[in-house]
């Protein structure tokens, strides 16, 4: 038998508690633990323009190796808050911790190399990108500079097809989508369908910050976001810090279980406390956290493209009431303040 978690977002908050992650799930060793490291070390000059920059403490690494191999996927938008030196010493960091890192590198084509994981004979192959349009904001890498893999169809599709001469599985994860939306583009599901006939056997989303509904699609199983799994409320360029809201303290983690001949998927949900630790939920509040994540779930239905705007809005208009309602009141007056000087920029 084979164990694998695969988590949503994690950021090792400096000046932070230490997290016994493995209390989680009763001190329970897994074979493979894969997360998104969403964080970098501050070894260098701030990347201008970020509301949120997100330092790594290089010493909290330990927390996450937990399992017999520990992944993280690097392949974010926020690996390059400290620009090329904050990547580089990241990816230098988790090796000294042990750890093995997909979706970033010092240049183009380390980004996009393969992790290859054996484990009991079978070798499980893991590949990561990121999307670098602006709504998701990742850095890519190039031949001369470090950087994500970019998320780019047909490359994906010729990493995915080179790597299945050389693998079992085939695991694929994603950085996109729409950050607090849990509805997926219906572009994201087409792409999750080119991926899944190119040979991804899983493929995981994140960014979002909140679960998305699940989906098969021909032979692979789709989660099109697991949201935040270790995430501290973050303090914003403006002075105002993001709590998570109610929906945003919700997580997904994936329990892989490998007997005979094929993998079990088990969806266990989690919340997340005030400070951003991981819990199991009482049992009232997780039959109310599975019954949405399965009608979120039953969302993908043939007329899903047609009906997506009307979706979205209504999804833009939720969040935008609970982070008010999350907000102080003088996080309150500075967001008018903002909207005024919006306004006024728009009138000039």
């Amino acid at each position: 038998m084979i164990t694998a978690w695969i988590a949503g977002d994690c950021w090792l908050k400096p000046g932070e508690g230490t997290t016994d992650l493995r209390e989680l799930y009763g001190n329970f060793r897994p074979d493979l633990l894969i997360l998104n490291l969403e964080c970098a070390v501050p070894a260098g000059p701030v990347r201008t323009g970020r509301r949120a920059l997100l330092p790594l403490d290089a010493n909290r690494l330990s927390e996450l190796a937990i399992a017999e191999n520990t992944v993280c996927i690097v392949a974010n938008n926020h690996i390059s808050d400290f620009g090329s030196e904050g990547v580089l010493a990241t990816l230098r960091a988790l090796r000294q911790a042990g750890i093995r890192s997909v979706g970033a590198g010092v240049s183009l084509a380390e980004a996009r190399a393969p992790v290859i994981v054996e484990v009991a004979g079978r070798r499980i192959g893991l590949l990561a990108y990121a999307d670098t349009a602006p709504h998701v904001g990742a850095v890519a890498a190039t031949d001369q500079a470090p950087g994500v893999a970019p998320l780019i169809p047909q490359t994906i599709i010729a990493d995915l097809r080179g790597l299945a001469s050389q693998v079992d599985d085939a695991w694929l994860f994603l950085h996109w989508g729409r950050e607090y939306s849990r509805y997926p583009e219906p572009e994201q599901r087409d792409l999750a369908r080119a991926f899944a006939e190119a040979g991804a056997h899983l493929i995981a989303g994140v960014h979002p910050h909140v679960v998305c509904g699940k989906e098969r699609i021909t032979n692979a199983l789709v989660y099109y976001s697991l949201g935040n799994f270790l995430f501290p409320p973050i303090p914003l360029a403006d002075g105002a810090i993001l709590h998570w809201d109610q929906v945003s303290r919700q997580g997904l983690t994936l329990m892989g279980i490998f007997e005979g001949r094929d993998w079990r998927w088990l969806d266990i949900l989690h919340v997340t406390s005030e400070d951003g630790r991981p819990h199991l939920p009482v049992p009232p509040a997780e039959r109310s956290m599975t019954h949405e994540f399965a009608r979120l779930s039953a969302s993908f239905t043939d007329g899903y493209a047609r009906k997506y705007s009307s979706i979205r809005w209504r999804e833009n208009l939720l969040h935008a009431a609970r982070r008010l309602w999350m907000m102080t009141w003088p996080e309150r007056v500075r967001l008018l303040g903002r909207l005024a000087r919006a306004a006024h920029v728009v009138h000039e």
